[in-house]
């Protein structure tokens, strides 16, 4: 998720946090309300088109 994200925000991954739940695999998925990077809350830069 870290390097998905970076890659669409042309940042480091480091700077990209949030959870992940599930078990390894198909039940995984992303809780896309906790994502941040750069510490801005990743569905207002998304809004933003930034």
């Amino acid at each position: 998720m870290q390097k998905v994200v970076s890659d669409q925000f042309d940042c480091d991954p480091k700077n990209v946090s949030g959870y992940v739940y599930g078990e390894h695999g198909e039940s995984q998925f992303t809780a896309w309300s906790t994502v941040r990077v750069n510490g801005l809350d990743i569905t207002e830069l998304a809004k933003n088109g930034t």
